[in-house]
């Protein structure tokens, strides 16, 4: 699960594998060993994509250039995962959504990727973390990007540079402070709370009943409506309102509530769970969906 180019001849293992090979190592007077090379092999057509070990949540990266800045070696390309080799990921994945959707700003670009990543593997089933058990949240985020469904969706999540003020004040800063941010004088009136601001996410600590609001943009073609499937995180129960989104035109805006309570008084939900809302197009031609901590998506 970790992309390390070697120098030396060398074979990575998992650590059960090395548990074997070390028993067999001390159990054998002479112990041998052969590496069989059988040619390279791409793809993992029963798991893929798989999460990474480092920080569970990366692709993999690679360049064409010497590993070190030795003329002696021959070695010319390496390859690594990481949080750090996400980034070009995503950022062509914004380009080629710019290259077409020249009119949306950097946060529509950001909710139509998180609103198409799957976080189903190629066979259908849950992407798998280091562990080979269901990634969570935590691991994948949004998702495994997909800049085609993304250039391409029902509906997107934007959010406009002066929606931050009243955001920012709402966590606790001060005028002073957030005009730090902003790069301009500050003087806001109003505040909201962190859940209020219109992003394809909810984060919510289990308490009283609270409401959140989020308005969406049709991107699509016309008429279009799109109901409500919820899949309520353990312990909690959700109600949207209204059940329907309807759209008669682009670029027309909606509105809609989403309320987070527990499910009951004695449930146990562990120190977090996860789920998602699901917006399917009336006609059954695509679906909107919405994934993780209650997350918003387009499959």
């Amino acid at each position: 699960m970790v992309a390390n180019a070697c120098v030396l001849s060398a074979s990575q293992v998992s650590y059960f594998a090395g548990m074997k090979i070390k028993a067999y190592i001390n159990s054998a007077k002479t112990p041998t060993t052969t590496i069989v090379y059988k040619g390279n092999m791409y793809g993992y057509p029963t798991a893929a994509p798989t999460c990474c070990l480092l920080f569970e949540r990366p692709k993999l990266g690679a360049w064409p250039f010497l590993i070190r800045n030795d003329t002696r070696t021959k070695f010319y390309f390496d390859i690594l995962s990481g949080t750090s080799t996400s980034c070009p990921h995503l950022s062509g994945i914004v380009d080629l959504i710019k290259a077409v959707q020249l009119d949306w700003s950097p946060v529509a670009i950001k909710s139509a990727i998180m609103t198409v990543a799957k976080q189903l593997n190629i066979k259908e089933n849950p992407i798998l973390d280091k562990r080979l058990k269901p990634a969570d949240v935590f691991a994948i985020g949004g998702g495994d990007g997909d800049p085609i469904k993304a250039i391409d969706l029902g509906f997107i999540y934007d959010i406009q540079p002066d929606d931050y003020i009243p955001y920012l004040r709402g966590m606790g800063y001060t005028d002073k402070q957030v005009a730090t941010i902003a790069h301009e004088p500050v003087k806001c009136s109003s505040s909201i709370p962190g859940g209020e601001l219109n992003y394809p996410l909810f984060s919510v600590t289990l308490g009283p009943p609270q409401t959140f609001n989020r308005t969406v943009t049709n991107v699509g073609k016309g008429n279009l409506s799109y109901v409500v499937v919820i899949v309520p995180p353990q312990g909690m129960y959700i109600s949207v309102v209204p059940s329907i989104l309807s759209f008669s035109k682009s670029n027309e805006k909606v509105t809609y509530s989403v309320t987070f309570s527990r499910a009951n008084s004695t449930g146990k939900t562990g120190s977090f769970s996860q789920g998602y809302l699901r917006y399917k197009q009336e006609d059954l031609q695509c679906a909107l969906a919405s994934d993780c901590g209650f997350q918003h998506k387009v499959e």
